[in-house]
Protein backbone atom coordinates (compact mmCIF):
# COMPACT_ATOMS: atom_id res chain seq x y z
CA UNK A 1 0.00 0.00 0.00
CA UNK A 2 1.04 3.52 -0.60
CA UNK A 3 0.96 6.15 1.73
CA UNK A 4 0.82 9.70 0.05
CA UNK A 5 2.02 12.27 2.88
CA UNK A 6 1.62 16.23 2.40
CA UNK A 7 3.80 18.05 4.50
CA UNK A 8 3.69 21.86 5.32
CA UNK A 9 7.24 23.61 4.23
CA UNK A 10 6.91 26.04 6.99
CA UNK A 11 10.14 25.35 9.26
CA UNK A 12 11.95 21.67 10.09
CA UNK A 13 9.21 20.34 12.66
CA UNK A 14 6.35 19.39 10.63
CA UNK A 15 8.65 17.60 8.05
CA UNK A 16 11.16 15.58 10.68
CA UNK A 17 8.22 14.60 12.76
CA UNK A 18 6.10 13.60 9.18
CA UNK A 19 9.28 11.42 8.38
CA UNK A 20 9.04 9.37 12.01
CA UNK A 21 5.56 9.24 11.08
CA UNK A 22 6.57 7.83 7.84
CA UNK A 23 8.90 5.60 9.39
CA UNK A 24 6.91 3.97 11.61
CA UNK A 25 4.17 3.31 8.86
CA UNK A 26 6.70 1.73 6.36
CA UNK A 27 8.18 -0.73 9.18
CA UNK A 28 5.07 -1.99 10.77
CA UNK A 29 2.86 -1.57 8.22
CA UNK A 30 4.30 -2.19 5.60
CA UNK A 31 3.56 1.29 3.50
CA UNK A 32 5.83 2.49 0.58
CA UNK A 33 6.15 6.56 1.13
CA UNK A 34 5.62 9.36 -1.20
CA UNK A 35 6.17 12.57 0.45
CA UNK A 36 4.73 15.91 -1.35
CA UNK A 37 6.34 18.82 0.44
CA UNK A 38 8.46 22.15 0.12
CA UNK A 39 10.60 21.20 2.53
CA UNK A 40 14.07 19.93 1.95
CA UNK A 41 14.38 15.92 0.91
CA UNK A 42 17.43 16.08 3.17
CA UNK A 43 15.21 16.35 6.24
CA UNK A 44 13.23 12.91 4.71
CA UNK A 45 16.78 11.20 3.65
CA UNK A 46 18.68 11.65 7.10
CA UNK A 47 15.77 9.76 9.01
CA UNK A 48 14.61 7.39 6.50
CA UNK A 49 17.98 6.22 4.80
CA UNK A 50 19.39 5.53 8.00
CA UNK A 51 16.12 2.82 8.49
CA UNK A 52 17.15 1.53 4.58
CA UNK A 53 13.42 3.14 3.89
CA UNK A 54 12.90 3.78 0.53
CA UNK A 55 11.06 6.85 0.07
CA UNK A 56 9.42 8.90 -3.36
CA UNK A 57 9.93 12.76 -2.76
CA UNK A 58 8.60 15.75 -5.31
CA UNK A 59 8.79 19.46 -4.01
CA UNK A 60 5.71 21.57 -4.51
CA UNK A 61 6.26 24.86 -6.10
CA UNK A 62 3.74 26.05 -3.61
CA UNK A 63 2.79 25.71 0.09
CA UNK A 64 0.70 22.67 1.49
CA UNK A 65 -0.99 25.28 3.52
CA UNK A 66 -0.53 29.20 4.65
CA UNK A 67 0.20 28.92 8.54
CA UNK A 68 -0.71 30.70 11.00
CA UNK A 69 -1.09 34.46 10.57
CA UNK A 70 1.09 35.71 13.41
CA UNK A 71 1.38 39.87 14.33
CA UNK A 72 4.08 38.88 16.84
CA UNK A 73 5.48 35.04 18.01
CA UNK A 74 3.01 34.59 20.54
CA UNK A 75 -0.24 35.55 19.50
CA UNK A 76 -1.95 34.05 16.25
CA UNK A 77 -4.82 36.05 15.07
CA UNK A 78 -7.21 33.32 13.96
CA UNK A 79 -9.86 35.62 12.05
CA UNK A 80 -6.74 36.76 9.66
CA UNK A 81 -5.34 32.89 9.54
CA UNK A 82 -9.19 31.71 8.59
CA UNK A 83 -9.34 34.22 5.56
CA UNK A 84 -6.17 32.98 4.45
CA UNK A 85 -6.88 29.51 4.20
CA UNK A 86 -10.26 30.66 2.50
CA UNK A 87 -8.36 32.34 -0.02
CA UNK A 88 -6.51 29.70 -0.68
CA UNK A 89 -9.05 27.17 -0.97
CA UNK A 90 -10.89 29.50 -3.49
CA UNK A 91 -7.61 30.96 -5.48
CA UNK A 92 -7.38 26.41 -6.19
CA UNK A 93 -10.65 26.89 -7.86
CA UNK A 94 -9.47 29.19 -10.29
CA UNK A 95 -6.21 27.45 -11.77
Amino acid sequence: MKAVYYVSGHGFGHASRSAEVGRHLAQQGGFSLVFRTQAAEKIFSETLESYQIPFEYSRLDHPVDVGAVQPSPFIVDAGETLKAYVEKIYSRFDE
